[in-house]
């Protein structure tokens, strides 16, 4: 449980720097940082994102 806890916790954490990034209207976000924003809170094939950790799997 304490693994789950550090790795929701670590990308929290990534998902408030590259918010800050985002909000900085002085140079805009390069594409990957838009794309491991998206894969951190939505997740990807072989990893759950925050959504999924938070709110479990979607049914079909």
């Amino acid at each position: 449980m304490a693994g789950a806890n550090e790795a929701a916790a670590t990308a929290l954490a990534q998902v408030y720097q590259l918010m800050q990034v985002a909000q900085d209207d002085q140079r805009p976000m390069p594409q990957w940082q838009y794309q491991l924003l998206q894969q951190l809170i939505l997740g990807e094939r072989q990893t759950k994102g925050l959504f999924q950790r938070i709110f479990g799997e979607a049914s079909a």
